[in-house]
């Protein structure tokens, strides 16, 4: 018989389990983003993106401290998704606004491969 791992263990192996990124927060107030000194977003689908993932990392960042956010990078994954998360949701502005919060070094990337990549926002 295999003894359990104790309860604080679970739970601190459950904080190594990356979050999948949901584009599902949405800021009231998306003028709060101007605070950020980010380059003008190309266009409003970017804006929204954009808008969508820093509110998520802010979000998770505050409730779930040391979590980190997953997203594909494979552009599979971005097809027919438009009816469920909506027009935005497309590899190019998904992708694209988190490599320039990276570069920028709002959102740092942690893990990178060819198809998953894991991002962590300080809240």
């Amino acid at each position: 018989m295999t003894a359990r791992p104790a309860l604080a263990d679970q739970s601190s192996q459950a904080l190594e389990h990356d979050r999948a990124l949901s584009l599902h927060w949405h800021l009231r107030d998306p003028s709060l983003l101007d605070r950020l000194d980010l380059p003008t977003p190309r266009n409003a689908a970017r804006a929204r993106v954009r808008s969508l993932v820093l509110t998520e990392a802010a979000v998770i960042g505050h409730a779930e401290p040391g979590r980190s956010i997953s997203y594909s990078r494979r552009r599979d994954a971005y097809t027919d998704q438009q009816r469920y998360r909506g027009s935005a949701y497309s590899y190019r502005n998904v992708v694209g606004e988190i490599d320039l919060m990276a570069h920028l070094g709002e959102c740092p990337r942690l893990r990178r491969t060819s198809s998953r990549a894991t991002m962590r926002c300080p809240p």
